[in-house]
């Protein structure tokens, strides 16, 4: 049996590069199927200014992918229970319906958009209904139809109404918290709450954010040692820095308060 030869090692690299392709041109990758730009055309639709990472956009494709996979099955699950071999956008519909929730199958901007200019024309819901029967299937009901004309008529828009959130507190609310404070500065904010008829949380977010106003609590401490009179030095310097201010006298109150649970 002959031994085994010595490969050199210039022939060990050219063992180990790969094949150029016959026709000289480079082997291009293979196309890999996403959903990532149709994604990111609808997300700057609806919200102009946000962006998406690479993570949370594979996240969202592969959601799609499951989406599109499961409506997939169950309308050819339809399909074969009809006895039919084609796929139409009936089963399609259906599928969507099985498989989505109420909310996702809402009426879309067009669907709107359709529903106004027929009753503007025709002024009749049933006429409505019939016209999106014959163009989409399924018609909204007349409440609805309604509602979005009504709406187009006072706003000239079908988008949702920004939402106001919580509402502020009034100038007069928070002079009144100043006045009762002013007036006697060891008050609670429960307290002040029952006489000024505000909710304890609202007393307390005026002292703190409107009125930058902090409790001072009085504590009994320790005798000082040598390594904290630097400290207190330091202390008595950024407080007459801070007295120099305008207004810091009047925010400055000894208090006796605690924070109500909200």
């Amino acid at each position: 049996m002959a031994p085994p030869t010595e490969v050199s090692k210039k022939g060990a690299k050219k063992a180990g590069k790969a094949k150029p392709a016959r026709d000289g041109k480079k082997k291009r990758k293979k196309r890999k199927e996403s959903y990532s730009i149709y994604i990111y055309k609808v997300m700057k639709q609806v919200h102009p200014d946000t962006g998406i990472s690479s993570k949370a956009m594979s996240i969202m494709n592969s959601f799609v992918n499951d989406l599109f996979e499961r409506i997939a099955n169950e309308a050819s699950r339809l399909s074969h229970y009809s006895k039919k071999r084609t796929l139409s956008s009936r089963e399609v519909q259906t599928a969507v319906r099985l498989l989505l929730p109420g909310a996702v199958m809402a009426f879309s901007k067009q669907d709107k958009a359709f529903c106004v200019l027929q009753f503007a024309k025709t002024e009749s819901w049933t006429c409505v209904q019939c016209a999106f029967r014959r163009k989409f299937k399924k018609a909204p009901e007349r409440k609805s139809i309604v509602r979005w004309h009504a709406k187009f008529v006072k706003d000239g828009c079908l988008c949702p109404s920004k939402r106001t959130g919580r509402p502020s507190t009034s100038e007069d609310a928070v002079e009144q918290v100043r006045t009762a404070f002013q007036r006697s500065p060891r008050k609670s904010v429960r307290r002040a709450s029952r006489e000024l008829q505000l909710a304890p949380a609202t007393v307390w977010r005026v002292l703190r954010k409107r009125l930058q106003m902090v409790p001072y609590k009085l504590k009994l401490v320790k005798k000082l040692k040598d390594t904290d009179k630097p400290l207190r030095r330091d202390f008595y310097i950024a407080m007459q820095e801070k007295l120099e201010d305008n207004g810091f006298d009047d925010r400055l109150f000894f208090l006796a308060m605690r924070r109500p649970s909200i």
